[in-house]
């Protein structure tokens, strides 16, 4: 299992899975302290890879990915899922509402015209996947001087990486008011993933600042995270969203629920 972001628990709100009372139920165990290491998976993060044995463990809940005798099955299978990514020009490697407004048109020709551009993003991915005193060059670089996708992929991997990124978070700081919303987004996440910094303010600034919907979706999915899973405070009455209605309305409702 490939996380490429997984600094996000499976365990993120999800307002029609927690109308269900089992879920109801597992969250209130998990908050109350009283699962164990395996029931408490679902809401803690995910390393960036993740490798199973089916055949005896059908739940996925003892990851093989760093025992030495099964590295020669996590490469193969590594090398094999980047091919197909690079193969079909993954269009998931692009946030989805720049997706949407690009590509759904044709997006085959679409991702025909980017396999160079999705090929690199695919290798700054997975830069995740190697020891961080190993890429922080690279990582620097890209966000410095990389695309705009290429410096909103080395976010995501900073945010990976969490607390062992802490050298690179000057650079990061000098992306938060970047142009582009959603690099700006990963860059806030990452902030506060690698160094603490409260990224409400800035994360409450971008759902109101968005002309797209679902941009306004992605980063409310950022500050549920938060919230939930970091503590962060979110203040009533901080959102002033400007697009018209769509699914973030289902974050607004549980955000006044709470």
């Amino acid at each position: 299992i490939r996380n490429y972001q997984g600094f996000y628990p499976d365990g993120l709100q999800n307002n029609y899975r927690y109308r269900m009372l089992a879920y109801q139920e597992w969250r209130e165990l998990f908050n109350a302290g009283k699962l164990n290491d395996k029931q408490s998976q679902f809401f803690r993060p995910r390393p960036a890879e993740q490798l199973f044995d089916l055949s005896v463990d059908p739940h996925e809940v003892n990851d093989l990915s760093g025992e030495p005798q099964f590295k020669k099955n996590l490469l193969e299978l590594r090398s094999k899922l980047k091919h197909q990514l690079v193969k079909m020009n993954d269009l998931s490697l692009y946030p989805e509402s720049y997706m949407i407004e690009n590509a759904l048109g044709d997006p085959l020709a679409f991702g025909r015209s980017r396999n160079e551009e999705i090929k690199s993003l695919v290798e700054i991915a997975d830069l995740a996947l190697l020891p961080f005193e190993n890429v922080k060059t690279q990582i620097k670089k890209f966000l410095k001087n990389g695309s705009v996708w290429e410096k909103y992929w080395a976010c995501m991997v900073c945010s990976q990486f969490g607390k062992k990124a802490k050298t690179i978070s000057p650079i990061l700081k000098l992306l938060v008011k970047d142009n582009n919303l959603m690099v700006r987004m990963r860059a806030i996440e990452a902030l506060a993933l690698v160094v603490g910094e409260n990224p409400m303010p800035g994360l409450i600034e971008i759902s109101n600042k968005s002309g797209s919907r679902i941009e306004v979706l992605l980063t409310m999915n950022s500050i549920a995270f938060f919230r939930d899973h970091h503590g962060f405070e979110l203040k009533p009455g901080a959102f002033s969203v400007s697009v018209p209605k769509g699914e973030f309305y289902r974050r607004l409702e549980y955000f006044n629920d709470q």
